[in-house]
């Protein structure tokens, strides 16, 4: 499978979760989806016109028969950084840039269009819309798609070049820039408006963990209202990816296992001091969401299977740390973008590259 349908691929994978919680929240997502998609496309088109790369509905120039990309023996061919669709090409510099094809004695022409179509940028810009919460006023989601797309993304030369996931890019800088409108959501029962659950329980003014579930609305059976059943789906979505070998499951796996240990440690029974219960972290806030669709970003995770459970174990355990003791009631996006910068070394460490000098 080549790179365009792995990303269509997974971007169908996250359909349950979009469905969940488009039928408790209403059109909220839908609307920040119709908001941030032609901003991405538009700040993506621009970036590659100011790059002087083609556009999607262009082709190049003919090349000469004396060019490196001349016709061999009349089939198409491969031409820039591509080597393949799998996970460590799209690491290492992404999946095929261009397809060449014979274009009349001595010449061919660029056939595939531009990134910007192979799915990327909507796979992108939909886990954006899904991590924001829903109905985001258009300046905010304005600054994530900039975020996004311009400084994640084509600041490091385009897809397969960038070092930090960039839908999380997009929400941390939305994060800091406006914290309370990333604070306040909609109403879910009886008109309660505010406060996800994360936020109700790390601010629970001495209550036990079952005393503030039958306090809060923002509350459901194990973890968030809504927000469990949209985790259920998103874990439902990511194993039938992981079943087509779409995403690394040892990232998946050491995420979540790291998270959960370190909820059970400082569960303490569901006191007052308590830090939430393994279920309460995995069906709370976009926890599943992050774990399969976010960690699992290929270029930005390390390659060698010993890495990517590293890779994992290090994002869960800035997670729940933020969660749990933080400034942030959730810190998913921070503990990703913290283990993207140590991606070289995770992934030398697991190759065992690593010196002592």
């Amino acid at each position: 499978m080549n790179s365009n349908r792995i990303m269509w691929a997974v971007a169908l994978a996250l359909a349950p979760g979009f469905a969940v919680l488009s039928w408790f929240y209403g059109w909220g997502y839908l609307r920040n989806l119709a908001i941030a998609l032609p901003l991405a496309y538009a700040f993506d088109f621009a970036c590659l016109r100011l790059r002087g790369q083609p556009l999607p509905g262009f082709r190049q120039r003919p090349t000469s028969r004396g060019d490196r990309h001349r016709d061999r023996g009349g089939k198409a061919f491969i031409v820039g950084r591509g080597r393949g669709a799998d996970p460590e090409s799209f690491r290492t510099g992404g999946g095929p840039e261009s397809v060449i094809t014979p274009g009349g004695p001595g010449s061919v022409h660029v056939t595939r269009p531009p990134a910007s179509f192979d799915g990327s940028v909507f796979l992108g810009t939909l886990i954006l819309a899904l991590a924001l919460p829903p109905g985001m006023p258009w300046h905010v989601l304005l600054l994530a798609t900039f975020g996004m797309v311009v400084l994640a993304r084509q600041l490091y030369g385009g897809l397969g070049h960038n070092i930090f996931n960039p839908a999380m890019v997009g929400y941390a800088l939305a994060l800091i820039c406006f914290p309370v409108a990333l604070a306040t959501w909609p109403p879910l029962v009886d008109g309660h408006t505010g406060a996800t659950a994360l936020t109700a329980f790390r601010y629970r003014e001495g209550l036990t963990a079952m005393e503030t579930f039958a306090a809060d609305p923002a509350f459901g059976q194990l973890g968030g209202y809504g927000w469990e059943w949209a985790n259920v789906a998103f874990a439902f979505g990511g194993l039938v990816a992981a079943g087509f070998g779409l995403i690394a499951w040892r990232v998946v796996l050491g995420f979540l296992i790291v998270l959960g240990l370190f909820a059970l440690v400082f569960h303490d029974g569901g006191s007052s001091r308590s830090a939430g219960s393994p279920l309460f972290h995995y069906l709370s806030a976009g926890t599943m969401l992050a774990a399969f669709f976010v960690v699992t970003d290929p270029v930005t995770h390390p390659g060698h299977p010993a890495g990517q459970w590293l890779f994992g174990a290090l994002a869960a355990g800035i997670t729940f740390a933020i969660r749990a003791w933080g400034g942030y009631p959730d810190g998913i996006a921070f503990g990703v973008l913290i283990a993207n910068a140590a991606t070289p070394f995770l992934d030398a460490l697991g190759r065992g590259r690593v010196s002592a000098r």
